[in-house]
């Protein structure tokens, strides 16, 4: 199959975080105008990103994410400057049924994994069969980045409890992990991750979180002050939660 997926509008110091829906896709070959070395994974051990081990010749892991910086001849972000979408096309047979990643708890026990089917899936769902992942985080485009370097936060993270906005503003995740969109999970333990096809959605249509059963009692907080703005904050309750931090 042919799969077409748009990034965000980017500025050339720009990346888009991708996860492959078919076998054997090349890296490279996926985003042939990427600068050799701006392609990374995430590597546990060091909590930091690495390009050490991506060449021509490297595919996409099943269900793991990559951080994929946007063509050197995109526009540089100025206040009048308009950023460029980019159209991701994968080619392969698509994946399907169970497929497993390891994921560690070295360091900060921060993954960069990513959904692996060509169709949307359950955020919700996932969390619930993976009991060691704490959350979902998602990298927004919302500010630019100027001379190289961010402003402001641009994850915006995902629990069974609910979502916040990342620290530069957007919308809040509706619980639907879209087809090629790689994330960060925290994990409380090293184990093997698992995606089945009951996570599968057969199209996004943004009411899935809103779905969910449980009562839920909430508060979103946004923090400012005269220098920045600060992670959204989400407190409140539902069943099966303590009166501490879960």
């Amino acid at each position: 199959i042919t799969v077409h997926k748009n990034s965000a509008p980017m500025f050339r110091l720009e990346a888009t975080a991708w996860s492959s829906p078919v076998e054997n896709q090349r890296l490279y070959a996926f985003s042939p105008e990427t600068v050799s070395g701006r392609i990374y994974e995430y590597n546990e051990n060091t909590n930091a990103w690495d390009n050490t081990f991506i060449n021509n010749n490297s595919v996409f892991a099943p269900a793991k994410g990559y951080s994929i910086r946007a063509a050197n001849n995109y526009p540089t972000y100025t206040p009048t400057a308009t950023p460029e979408v980019f159209e991701g096309i994968f080619t392969g047979r698509p994946f399907n049924g169970t497929i497993g990643i390891n994921v560690t708890n070295n360091n900060k026990g921060n993954n960069y994994i990513g959904n692996p089917y060509p169709s949307p899936i359950h955020a919700y769902a996932f969390l619930s069969n993976n009991a060691s992942v704490e959350g979902l985080y998602f990298w927004t485009h919302e500010a630019p980045p100027i001379k190289g370097v961010y402003p402001a936060n641009n994850y915006a993270s995902y629990t069974t409890f609910g979502a916040t906005a990342s620290a530069a503003g957007g919308e809040i995740p509706d619980g639907i992990i879209n087809v090629g969109q790689g994330f960060v999970i925290k994990t409380n333990q090293s184990v093997l991750l698992q995606f089945t096809n009951d996570l599968r959605e057969i199209s996004s249509n943004g009411q899935f979180f809103r779905r969910a059963q449980t009562e839920k009692h909430r508060l979103w907080l946004n923090l400012s002050d005269s220098l920045a703005n600060y992670n959204q904050i989400l407190l409140g309750d539902m069943k099966g939660s303590s009166k501490a931090f879960d």
